[in-house]
Parts: structure tokens; sequence; C-alpha cells
């Protein structure tokens, strides 16, 4: 089996670009993997009145897709593959400040802070939320959309997985594989520092 790092990209309004990354094992090729990412975001963006783009303003485009694969201690990244796309969000009006972000909590049979994960979706349109807090329906839309791109990956043969990077009394052996079986959508709406720390300054 193979250690993919797979990742999910786009551009905001400003230009200033947004990324999700997530891991995967799988005994498929490079390309294949990449495909099926590919073909499962596209859906979850596109599809009808429930897609993620309907969450996003038009200025937010998601654009790229790609697959690594991983290997040593700790993980490089070796052959690396991406496709290009142009799939722009839907939503009318602005978008909230580019630090924003929708935090979805990566879920494995395990509890515990080291069995989760999370991934930080972009900032979403003004009109998903009130008093910082998404509507249940838009909460519930994403949720679909995210466990759709999951669900659809394990039924081509790809695992998704988290693993430590540390050794630890409970995680002895670092970059050991958990499989997520669950993803679940925060309607609190959180901050992303790290999109902003990757903005150039702007002197005056």
């Amino acid at each position: 089996m193979t250690q993919y790092r797979l990742t999910f990209e786009g551009v905001y309004p400003s230009g200033r670009k947004w990324s999700i990354r997530q891991h995967y094992v799988s005994a498929a090729s490079l390309a294949t993997i990449l495909a099926d990412w590919k073909t499962q975001w596209e859906t979850a963006w596109t599809t009808a009145t429930t897609g993620l783009a309907t969450v996003y303003p038009t200025g937010t485009v998601f654009n790229l897709v790609t697959a690594a694969e991983l290997s040593g201690t700790p993980y490089r990244e070796g052959l690396k593959s991406s496709t290009a796309v142009s799939h722009a969000g839907t939503a009318s009006g602005d978008g909230l400040p580019e630090g924003s972000a929708i935090v979805v909590s990566r879920r494995t049979a395990a509890v515990g802070g080291r069995n989760r994960g999370r991934s930080y979706l972009p900032a979403p349109s003004e009109a998903t939320q009130a008093d910082n807090l998404m509507d249940a329906t838009t909460a519930g839309h994403i949720s679909t959309s995210i466990n759709g791109v999951r669900t659809a990956m394990v039924a081509a043969g790809h695992t998704p997985v988290i693993y430590n990077v540390k050794a630890s009394p409970a995680d002895p052996v670092v970059q050991t594989n958990k499989t997520i079986t669950l993803e679940e959508v925060d309607r609190e709406l959180r901050s992303q520092r790290r999109r902003a720390r990757k903005a150039a300054a702007q002197y005056v």
C-alpha cells in the first residue's frame, strides 16, 4: 500500500490561495488516486443546489487538485502530480474575511485528540451565517459533500487516515495510520491564521 498526500486548492477573490490536505493509503497508482480525488471534489463542489459552490461567493474558485506519494521517516513527498480545474462559487454577495474558516473534524473509531484530525475549508459567503454561526441547512450541505468525498474514495479502494508524527506512550510507533470513519462540520466559524501568515506584507 502507498501513502498519499492529497490536496484540494483554490483562490480567494484577492488572489490569495487556500488549500486543504488529507492523507490516504491505497494500492492504486498515483494517476488513479488523483483522478478519483478530482472527480469526487468536482462532484462535491458542483452538485446542483447543495454543492460546496453554493456556500462560496463567485470570486472564490476551486482550481487545483494534487496527489503526492509519501515515503521515509518522517514522510517526504516523492512522485507528485496535479490537475487544474476551474469551478467558481455561486453564492451571491461577499465572502467573509479570508482568515475565517469552516472546520471539519475528522474522526476515527478511537477517542481523544490524538485520534482526530481537522480540515479547514475556506471562508464562506456572508449569507451563510449570522453572528459567526452557520445556519444548520448550510452546515448540513457541507457535511453531505465532505462525507460524500470520503465514502466515494473508500468505495474506490482508498482509505482516509491520520497518523502521528511524534512517538508517545499511546502511540509509540510514528506514522501509525488510523482510519477516518466520520467527518463533522462545526457550525461555529473559526480562524485559520496560517493562511493570513502566508500573505506578503503590504507596507505604505
